[in-house]
Order: C-alpha cells, then structure tokens, then sequence
C-alpha cells in the first residue's frame, strides 16, 4: 500500500501477521480498515542428515511386510491394530496425500507394505475417546469407550456404514495416555447437592488402522451385520469403483464378496438373502466365475431388490453373466409365484437401466425376443410365459402382431410341456385371493368374468392350437389329462370348475381326446371336492377315539372297549372320569351317563354320532358340487359324457357300491328326521344298554 495516496504515516500502514497452525481451532475478528491476506502452507522439518535412499526404504518395506507375515501366522492373530497419528484431520482432509510430517510418511510406508503383502489393508480413521468418571459415595471410577466415526481408505473414500464402529482399546499399538492432557469437549459434571453428577470427556485423534483382508467385511460392519448393511456397503463400494476406478477398490469388493462365500449360514433361505449382494457385485464386475459359483450354491432366491438390480446391470448383446446361471438364479426357487415376481423385478430393473427400452420398440422387441428363445425350453417357466404371452396379445395394440409371432415360435413346447399343476399356479397369482374366492360362489356376469381370470387364457391357447397343427389340439388334451392329477385339493376345488368352463364351449367334443379328458377332470373334481362316502359302522368299533396318551391302566381299560366291535357299553370307575373328559373331545361321539346333576360318570355308550357329522358333511359337499357342475354348458357337457352323464349327477363315483348300504343310510336318516330323534336307530350285537 502506497501511504502517499492515503495520507497515512508509515507506522499505520505497516504490516503485522499472525502464524495460526490450521488443526488448532481459532478465532478471526472482522478488520476495521485494511485488507486481509490470508496464507496457508505446510511447513516441512527437514530432519538433519542426508536424505533416504530408495534402497533403503525397499529394506524398510521389506522389513515391514515379514512383521505382516509374522502377525498372519499368529495362532491367535488380532484382527486389526491401530496406530495413532500425531496430528488431528477433519474429515474432508483424512486422506494420505494431506497428511502432515511424519504422519504421511508413516502412513505411505504402511500402505506400500501392506499393498506388497497383498494380505493386508490399510486405512484411516477418526476416534473418540470418552472417558466417564462416575462419581460413587466411596470413589470415582471410570469407564472408557473408544469408537472410530470416520473409516477411510488411503484417497479419502468413506468406508463407514454405521455412525460408529466401536474398537478395542487393546488393538492400539501404543497407548494413549489421556490423564494429563486437556479434553477436546466435555459434558456433565454438575453438582447435584451431595455430589457432582458423572463427566464424559471426549478425545479427538486421527488414526493409521490395518486389517487383514478376510477380515476387513467384520471390521467394516460388525460381526452381526444385517443384509441391508451388506448391500449398502457393496453399493458404496460400486460406486467408488465407478467414481475413481481404482483397482484398489475391485479387490476389495471381490474380498467381501469371498467372505461372504465363505460363512456359515444357519438356514439356505438366509445364505440365498445374502448371496443377492454379492450376485449384483459379480455382474458388476463381469466376473461370471464368481456369478457361476454363487448360482450353483443358491437354493431359493435373492432379494426382490437384487433381480432388479441385475436387471439394470445385465446387457443381453453383450452380457457379463452366462445366461445359464442368470436362468438358475432366477429360477432355482422351483415356485411359480416367486419365479413371477423375480422375473417382474429384474424387468423392472431392466427398463431402468436402459431407458430407451420403454420408449424404443426395437430395444424392447429384442430383449423380449432374447428372452423367450432362452427360456422357451425351460419345462418349469414355458406354462408362466405362455400365459404371458396370450393375455399380452388379447390386448389390441402395435405389439399384438409381434407377440403372435413369438407364441408361435414356443406353442409346440408349450403343448409339449403343458403341466396343468403349474398352470394354475401361475394363474392363481394373476388372480387376487379374495376373486378366487368368490368365483366359486357368485354365477352371475361379475362372477364369470371372476371365473375366466382364474381359468387363464385356456380358451384363447386352444383356439391357438387348432389353428397351428392339426394334432395340437389333441395333444394338449392329453397333457391336460396327464397332469390333472398333480392339481392340489385347494386348485381343484378353486380352479377346475373355472377351467371347464373355459375349456368345454370350445373342445371338439367329436374328439375321443376331448370326451376323455373332460370325463377325468370331472371325475377328479367330484373325488377332491365331495371325497368317498363315508361307510356307516357295522359294530362298535371306535379306533377314531382312540386315547394313546396316558398308559394308566383306566385309560387302557377304555381304549380296549373302543376296539371292542360287540360291546357298546361301559361301566367307570371314578378315577376315569376326567382322562375321559378331555381325551374324547367332552363326549362329542358318545352318549355317557351321570350319578346325580353333579355326580361322576357312570358309564358311557357308543353312538354313531361321528358317522353322522362325517355323513352330513359328505351330503353338503356332494350338493356344493353338483351345483357347481350345473353352471357348465349341458349340452356339451352330455355330448363328452354320453351314457356317464346321470352317473356324474348323481355321484355314484364317490359312493358306496353296495346300493343296500347307502339306501339303508338315507333311510335311516329320513327315519331320524320323521321322528325327531338325534340319535339313528343302530343295529347293535353284544352287550347293549
């Protein structure tokens, strides 16, 4: 500044300066006049004596990595050590190129060995040190918890999941000594009347931390780390590699992802959840050894979250899996639904990672055309995809004639391989629970529009098949009948009533593939859903009450009448009664008798009151289901039964063949509800009442 054009004099023009070290926390007032210069350096101690020869610091490293060595071979071998720094860094400037002094040398050294030992990380952190003195009527005793709240790796990048990762006091190199040195912030101490409350003292230091490498995922997360830890952590450190591309990086994903390979899992649906991270890491990084090695160890399925992630990573011209093990690994489950909804998320991730898919016809038509010709052969997704693709080309729109073109290049392994278990599956998940419900109750048009999604697109597969291959239409009966077999008692109770009514108005029922088929899912439907009759009792046989839970000499006293077929009654002993009575579900099937209104049992009598609930429940179903049977078209039903048609209607199938006994049963029931008795009258041989 020139005093001549301010007029001021030389003493107030001069300038001063203050030397501020940059980790020491201070204070700058405002300047009143003037202009303030502010200058930042890092001051260097140049030690004296000539400076280290390269070959020395090679012997140096040398001599580090045989400690390395040394400290591998440990029997028990700590699984990291830290080493305090002598200066503190905020957070933006824990990297190894500002560190300052005899800290960055000390840590280049580390990190140069530790990357020759290829065994070993090296890292940098923040911790805090709080000590608590907890003020006791005798004395004052202190507790101390040491946690790093900043973990990086030599460039600076953010290795932490947590807010904190607590470490041992006795993994430092050496140790700290706290008592005679000034906390960095303190809290507490008040007093509280009699005595002072506790203080926490909090001690701030930087920190040079090295770890094995197949322990750096413990290190990192904990021992007991949750999935989404895993899968932040695996994202983080996608992301680095994405940002910095730094080999560094790669190797210390593909070490996670090994560790994780190698635990030990309590249950497969645990070890598949978090097999998922490590799928989407080896995608990432194309290594399709590692994708192959994970999709022959899987067992169920990943995380929704991971399908999708693969989805967005996986280039189907150019893919960095083998198409074999991303088929496995969405598919391994074996259940149609999950099947469904992998697939679902992995084309959802798909779309988000090329969005030109939604938009560009061409993109998307050669992924789906990608898509089909890989899985078209799979026995277990070619029923699923078959759905997909007629219930995606009923829809008028560009893509309609596309789609018809792709269903024509898999209707013959669909026929083939036509499975009618899995079918329905697969259907029942388009279908909400409580539609499939009510299909079966409700007849009306809501109620067959209900019907026709839970049947599927059978109707529309068909019509396909006639207009393809003269036989595929009698094929795909046949695969019909074959499978039928495999349908749950749940499906054919929900399902087949629905299905034939898809598939009746359009069979050829001229067919004798046709008219056989038709017969045996009926045939099934009325043997799941009403079941055999069940066969009135002979004698007095009662092995359905029998009691095996005691061996007291009572209890086998009454297990032998039970079996007994001649006799129907039973005298007690007073120490029977309540083994009785919470054994034979209260006397739900028997008639007992009582000394008094409050007096022990006496006695009990067989009755036939269980064939009676078995009866009647029998007789409900039978209704249930002929009125089922009724909401299908008659007349083709008639034309594919022929002479079977009154036999269906009136469920000889599931009844008992001597026609003597089942009209007896009627009878007898007409007799009960003629005269009012709850008891049918029984034809009893031996003892009697």
């Amino acid at each position: 500044m020139d005093p001549s054009q301010s007029g001021s004099t030389a003493a107030e023009t001069r300038p001063s300066g203050h030397l501020i070290s940059r980790d020491v926390v201070h204070e700058i007032e405002p300047i009143q006049t003037g202009y303030r210069w502010v200058l930042a350096y890092n001051l260097i101690n140049h030690s004296p004596g000539p400076p280290r020869s390269a070959s020395a610091l090679d012997a140096q490293i040398s001599q580090f990595t045989e400690a390395l060595t040394r400290w591998q071979n440990l029997q028990d071998e700590p699984h990291y050590l830290a080493y305090p720094l002598d200066h503190q860094y905020t957070d933006r400037d824990l990297k190894l190129a500002r560190l300052k002094g005899g800290d960055f040398y000390q840590a280049r050294h580390a990190a140069q060995s530790c990357e020759a030992h290829c065994k070993y990380y090296m890292l940098l952190g923040n911790m805090e040190m709080c000590l608590t003195n907890q003020n006791t009527e005798d004395e004052m005793e202190d507790e101390a918890v040491l946690q790093l709240d900043r973990i990086v790796d030599p460039q600076g990048f953010d290795l932490l999941i947590h807010s904190t990762r607590t470490i041992s006091t006795t993994n430092l190199l050496h140790g700290q000594s706290y008592e005679d040195r000034v906390p960095d912030t303190q809290r507490g101490g008040n007093y509280l009347g009699n005595q002072y409350a506790e203080i926490d003292q909090f001690f701030k230091d930087s920190t040079l931390i090295i770890v094995p490498c197949h322990w750096i995922l413990n290190f990192l997360l904990g021992s007991s780390f949750t999935l989404d830890s895993l899968a932040r952590l695996t994202t983080k450190l996608r992301g680095f590699i994405g940002q910095a591309g730094d080999s560094s990086f790669r190797g210390l994903l593909l070490q996670v992802c090994q560790s994780i390979l190698g635990r030990d899992y309590a249950k497969d649906e645990h070890r598949d959840l978090f097999l998922g991270p490590v799928a989407v890491s080896a995608a990432f990084l194309k290594k399709s050894d590692l994708f192959h090695t994970i999709a022959s160890n899987i067992k169920g399925s990943f995380d929704l979250n991971h399908y999708s992630a693969l989805g967005g990573l996986i280039c189907f011209d150019d893919p960095s899996v083998q198409e074999d093990d991303l088929n496995t690994a969405i598919t391994k489950c074996g259940k149609i639904y999950r099947i469904h909804e992998n697939i679902n998320a992995f084309r959802d991730g798909f779309f988000e990672g090329h969005p030109t898919g939604r938009t560009n016809c061409n993109v998307l038509y050669q992924g789906v055309r990608i898509f089909i010709e890989h899985f078209h052969d799979n026995n277990l997704l070619i029923n699923p995809l078959l759905v997909e693709l007629l219930s995606q080309s009923n829809h008028q729109g560009p893509s309609k004639i596309y789609l018809e073109t792709l269903l024509r290049k898999i209707v013959e392994s669909a026929v083939s391989n036509f499975n009618l278990c899995q079918y329905a599956t697969y259907t029942a998940t388009r279908t909400p629970p409580n539609q499939s419900e009510a299909s079966s109750r409700s007849r009306g048009q809501e109620g067959s529009a209900i019907s026709r999604k839970l049947a599927g697109p059978v109707k529309a597969f068909y019509e396909y098949t006639s207009t393809c291959q003269q036989d595929l239409p009698a094929q795909l009966l046949q695969r019909i009948q074959a499978t039928a077999s495999e349908l749950t008692a749940e499906q054919s109770n929900g399902f087949l009533i629905s299905f034939l009514s898809e598939l009746i108005p359009v069979a050829d029922t001229s067919f004798n593939e046709a008219q056989t088929c038709i017969r045996a899912l009926i045939t099934l439907y009325i043997i799941r859903t009403v079941g055999h009759e069940p066969k009135k009792p002979t004698d007095w046989t009662r092995l359905e009450e029998m009691y095996t839970g005691s061996h007291d000499n009572d209890i086998s006293r009454t297990n032998t009448f039970l079996k007994d077929p001649e006799t129907s009654y039973y005298a007690l002993g007073n120490e029977s009664i309540y083994d009785l009575k919470f054994s034979f579900h209260d006397f739900k099937y028997f008639d007992f008798e009582q000394k008094g209104y409050w007096g022990p049992i006496a006695g009990v009598t067989k009755t036939n009151k269980w064939w009676e609930e078995q009866y009647s429940n029998w007789q409900s179903r039978g209704e249930g289901a002929l009125g089922a049977i009724k909401t299908l078209p008659q007349d083709r039903l008639k034309e594919c039964l022929g002479d079977e048609y009154d036999m269906v209607m009136d469920l000889r199938m599931v009844k008992i063949v001597d026609d003597a006994v089942v009209d007896d049963a009627i009878q007898g029931d007409n007799e009960e509800k003629a005269d009012g008795s709850s008891v049918p009258q029984k034809r009893r041989r031996g003892n009697s009442e």
